[in-house]
């Protein structure tokens, strides 16, 4: 985990997140696996960086995430910089911004110095926290250059107060890069034909991509390491793959893809029959955590996506108890609304097997196992879903700050989980493959269906003059893309349509 956070900003596309490709590769390797590249395209945000000059100093900066579509670019920006810190609207009423540099503390009000017409924002940091971090990405792509800058802080502050010139030179592009899900495949000893899928996002995201480390998103990279060294000492019951996804910032783009180029390819339903898929989120936790099916992306949570777990329902009541049992102190830490034994009762609690969400998250969580549960296969993700987590997605979520005797708790009680799973499939699923195997389209009004479709998409451009109205858009081509979609009916009535979210498609 440790070695993961330190290779730099793992961001999809990025040096550290080729750099985490080759570790988890070499370590796979290193135990007598065989690992398996499946390669995707994401298009991606890639900053090279930038440079502010303020006579014969010079500070390094970062740009922030984009504006949807806009990169907010500061190449070649020239003007008097202007402290703006942390003022109210009032006080920057006294501030004359019109084409000029603002220079804001991280955790203040970006919209401010923006509506007095400045011309270029610069943050300085450190970040002061994810809520902080999120308020800066506007939800309308406002184009106007937005960089970070830690190290050199102290120098752009004072030269701010001082009103001296100043010029930001930036590069930043939309590009589209390689991207790849990793397969290591462990043999099973005596049921070889029967495979459970373990899975962790090996990316990382952050308000400014080229500064992301992602200790806390490591731990799932760690834990799932630690598990194929365990899995090839102990060779497991059933076949297991081991597989760290990508794109999980680019709208889950390798979960996506591994779903329709792996399960959707023609092996399975032949040679492979039912296959359960769990993906492992661990964070900081606080006494809030729970096992989810479907998550916030795509919101797949009607009665029918809900029907596919009720075998793992009733295994996992029994889970809880016996963990409880085993494990007291653990179970504390873990302990919440979603997931409670009460022990006077002698009863479990689980109330996220319910349609909607009938438990309150402290945040949207987009979840790699989302499209596989849209293709109908039972997917489970192991989330702590009250913690704030205010280092994810900034520039400060690194190892030194990764409180362990949060993590350790939710550790065990996957992995208690995940060793039921291997010892026994039908605590899972006890069902035929048939009803579960990857699905396309299947329709039920009532309880509300599954989608899973490729969506060949073009970008065109208007065009009065020709007699279609458009033509296509230069540098760019037409590209298929996994789509998933709730096929159902509302209450109203009227048809879901198939939702396409977060994909950015960049030129050649």
């Amino acid at each position: 985990m440790k070695a993961l956070s330190l290779l730099g900003s793992r961001f999809t596309g990025y040096t550290g997140y080729y750099k985490a490709l080759e570790y988890v590769n070499s370590t796979l390797s290193s135990i007598g696996l065989k690992p398996i590249f499946l390669q995707f395209n994401a298009t991606v945000p890639l900053d090279h960086g930038a440079l502010i000059r303020i006579g014969n100093d010079t500070v390094r900066a970062f740009h922030l995430y984009p504006n949807l579509v806009a990169l907010c670019t500061a190449n070649e920006v020239s003007g008097q910089l202007v402290y703006v810190g942390r003022r109210s609207l009032a006080e920057l009423a006294r501030l004359d911004l019109s084409g000029k540099i603002a220079v804001l503390e991280f955790d203040s009000d970006w919209s401010i110095a923006l509506a007095r017409g400045a011309r270029a924002l610069v943050f300085l940091g450190p970040v002061s926290g994810r809520e902080s971090a999120m308020k800066k990405i506007s939800m309308s792509p406002i184009d106007v250059p937005r960089i970070y800058v830690d190290e050199g802080a102290d120098v752009l502050r004072e030269a701010a107060k001082a009103g001296l010139q100043a010029t930001i030179e930036g590069e930043y592009e939309w590009k589209k890069v390689e991207a790849y899900n990793i397969l290591a495949e462990i043999r099973g000893r005596s049921e070889p034909e029967k495979v459970i899928v373990l899975t962790a996002h090996v990316d990382s995201g952050s308000i400014v991509p080229a500064v992301a480390p992602g200790a806390e998103e490591a731990v799932n990279v760690a834990t799932l390491l630690h598990v194929a060294r365990l899995l090839v000492e102990f060779r497991p019951k059933y076949t297991v793959w081991i597989v760290f996804l990508s794109g999980h910032w680019q709208g889950l783009a390798g979960a996506r893809w591994f779903v329709e180029q792996v399960m959707f390819s023609e092996r399975i339903g032949s040679e492979v029959p039912p296959t359960s898929s769990s993906t492992s989120i661990f964070r900081r936790a606080i006494a809030s955590w729970q096992s989810t099916q479907g998550g916030f992306f795509y919101g797949h949570r009607t009665q029918g996506a809900m029907n596919i777990y009720t075998d793992f329902r009733p295994s996992l009541i029994g889970i809880v108890k016996e963990f409880y049992e085993r494990y007291p102190n653990d179970y504390k830490a873990i302990e919440s609304e979603a997931m409670r034994y009460d022990a006077t009762a002698g009863m479990v609690f689980l109330r996220s097997f319910n349609a909607g969400y009938a438990v309150s998250y402290s945040q949207p969580f987009y979840l790699d196992s989302e499209p596989f549960q849209l293709a109908k296969i039972p997917a489970i993700t192991f989330l702590t879903f009250q913690d704030p987590r205010v280092r994810t997605f900034t520039p400060n979520d690194t190892f030194d700050r990764v409180e362990w005797r949060n993590v350790e708790p939710q550790v065990r009680f996957a992995l208690f989980t995940v060793e039921k799973v291997l010892n026994d499939i039908s605590v899972a699923y006890s069902g035929s493959w048939d009803s579960i195997k990857p699905r396309r389209t299947e329709i039920d009004p009532v309880n509300g269906g599954f989608g899973y479709l490729v969506a060949n998409v073009e970008v065109l451009e208007y065009d009065p003059t020709v007699p279609t109205l458009c033509k296509p858009a230069p540098n760019y081509r037409r590209e298929a893309v996994p789509v998933n979609c709730d096929v159902g009916f509302n209450r109203g009535g009227g048809a879901r349509p198939p939702s396409l979210l977060h994909r950015n498609f960049g030129a050649n």
